[in-house]
């Protein structure tokens, strides 16, 4: 797992917020896209859920589980392809 990738799930969890890479441009607002969710995290063909884009409340348990999962998984490179 990239650290960069970890502090955005740590921040997220923490403090709530949107994230965005800086390769995103937004055409539109997006707050009817996170109007009444309390987290978000699109899918991308091919791979799942990209963190290329997330959004949540403060102390969403998706985050927390992630938080949890990393240690195991921070060895590991994914690539999906299908």
């Amino acid at each position: 797992i990239q650290r960069s990738d970890s502090s955005r799930y740590f921040l997220l969890h923490r403090y709530g917020g949107i994230y965005a890479d800086l390769d995103i441009v937004s055409t539109r607002s997006i707050d009817r896209l996170i109007a009444g969710h309390e987290a978000l995290l699109p899918l991308t063909p091919n791979i799942g859920i990209t963190n290329a884009v997330m959004a949540s409340t403060p102390g969403h348990e998706f985050f927390g589980y992630v938080i949890k999962e990393l240690e195991r998984y921070s060895s590991t490179w994914y690539h999906g392809t299908r």
